[in-house]
């Protein structure tokens, strides 16, 4: 089941894993769940079209499929689950840990 949340005045996202959880690892604590789906096409093709609904933009190289996609080669590259890295972003020297990382920082920035 894929999960879109929406992190009042910050983001929409989607998630696999339980949303509270996902929530806590961002550094939030307010959010409202918008939708489920068990189609990964559906959920992030949907995460989308609400971000850009509420306001937040969109980058097509940030859908949960292209993340996930990225996840993997990464957990393939270096043979540790990302998760556990943490990553600083040389544009606004944010402390990231694994996906989140990659979604928001790095070139995808928005100090880039």
């Amino acid at each position: 089941m894929y999960s879109i949340y929406h992190i009042p005045g910050i983001k929409i996202g989607c998630t696999k894993q339980k949303v509270s959880k996902r929530i806590k690892q961002q550094g939030y604590t307010n959010f409202e769940i918008l939708e489920t789906h068990t189609d990964i096409n559906i959920a992030s093709e949907r995460e989308k079209e609400l971000n850009l609904l509420f306001g937040f933009g969109w980058n097509d190289s940030q859908n949960y499929l292209t993340i996930t996609s990225i996840m993997g080669e990464e957990r393939k590259h270096n043979g540790l689950k990302s998760q556990s890295i943490v990553y600083t972003c040389p544009h606004c020297n944010i402390d990231m840990k694994g996906s989140l990382y990659f979604r928001y920082h790095g070139d995808r920035c928005k100090y880039a």
